[in-house]
């Protein structure tokens, strides 16, 4: 993606607030659209994505460039499909399906 997102994630992995702030801004409405597209109900789509959003907070020390993009990483199998499974279960739970 954007050297400018990529400079954003490495000030974040020291702390840096104010550049998660700007790491937000550009990838929320990508993390809000995949799990939107997978939940499709409101109320449990903003709690996984702010969930995955912690995440990129929580991970970003991890982040290796070389290894893909920052965006990639923040929508990646291990950060939303996690975060969307419980999604799911939890929205399997609110209306009684097993399956």
């Amino acid at each position: 993606m954007k050297p400018e997102l990529e400079e954003l994630v490495a000030r974040v992995a020291l702390g840096d607030g104010t550049a998660f702030a700007g790491v937000y801004v550009a990838v929320v409405s990508s993390v809000w659209g995949v799990v939107r597209a997978v939940l499709r109900d409101q109320a449990p789509s903003e709690e996984v994505a702010q969930k995955v959003l912690v995440e990129a907070w929580r991970t970003a020390p991890r982040h290796r460039p070389d290894r893909g993009t920052a965006v990639n990483r923040i929508l990646s199998v291990g950060t939303v499909n996690t975060r969307l499974r419980e999604g799911l279960i939890r929205l399997r739970g609110r209306f009684g399906v097993t399956a």
